[in-house]
């Protein structure tokens, strides 16, 4: 099975929850997204992780924090 990683590092605000979701959407097969790196995320880019997850992408390297928000937006 074909697995493409992308990792989001930094800090995952609107447009980089638009671009995250553009290049997503290229993405052929079994998508992880590593999360190791991501320090905050405001709302466009939970919502963002979260609509990829319910797509079917993996998400790893979670941090505490993301995971709240993600949960809190009914994601997690």
């Amino acid at each position: 099975m074909r697995v493409t990683v992308l990792e989001v590092d930094g800090e995952l605000v609107r447009e980089g929850a638009v671009e995250l979701r553009r290049v997503c959407d290229r993405v052929r097969g079994h998508l992880r997204l590593d999360l190791s790196n991501l320090r905050t995320a405001d709302g466009d880019g939970i919502q963002a992780l979260g609509d990829l997850r319910r797509r079917g992408a993996e998400l790893v390297g979670v941090s505490p924090y993301i995971g709240l928000r993600l949960l809190r937006a009914g994601d997690g």
